[in-house]
């Protein structure tokens, strides 16, 4: 399966006409946020301090949720010092959450998804590869490769939910 530059594992493929001919488009919005929130907290990583890091998270979670971004800001706020920076680096560690509520959008996903790559210039798909007659091929065209959660499919009773890397083709 093909993999990213810095060793991210591709899982899934999914073909983009597939999943518009099917009309469920919420799939390429959910890839899209997973994988632009990995990239938002790698930039974090990157940044000199903990305002700018915070400000990034902020900027992010606002561009899909002024509610959510206001709520994790009040939290934030509460918060002084290490525990502060603990908050952050969590985020960092863990994941940032961004709920989208299913209806009753002021802007539609699809446009948040548009002003939120416009606005965070280091949000660009990846350079995928595949590894084929012992050597590493860089595919033609960048992909989006975000996470996703999905039930796999089996012949059992027991259906656990997988979080699978997933690209666009």
């Amino acid at each position: 399966m093909p993999y990213t530059k810095d060793g991210r594992r591709v899982d899934l493929m999914l073909n983009m006409l597939a999943v518009i001919n099917r009309t469920t488009s919420a799939v390429l919005s959910e890839l899209f946020i997973t994988g632009c929130a990995y990239k938002v907290r790698l930039k974090m990583k990157e940044l000199p301090t903990y305002k700018e890091k915070e400000k990034l998270l902020l900027d992010f979670i606002g561009e899909f949720s002024e509610k959510e971004m206001l709520t994790v800001k009040k939290d934030i706020e509460k918060l002084k010092g290490k525990a502060r920076e603990k908050y952050i680096d969590d985020t960092i560690e863990d994941g940032i959450y961004i709920h989208q509520p299913p209806i009753g959008e002021d802007i539609p996903i699809f446009y948040r998804c548009i002003n939120c790559r416009k606005k965070f210039d280091f949000l660009q798909p990846d350079d995928v590869y595949i590894r084929k007659y012992g050597r590493e091929i860089k595919m033609l065209q960048k992909q989006w490769v975000g996470s996703m959660y999905i039930v796999k499919l089996n012949l059992t009773s027991l259906n656990p939910l997988n979080c699978w890397k997933v690209f666009i083709e």
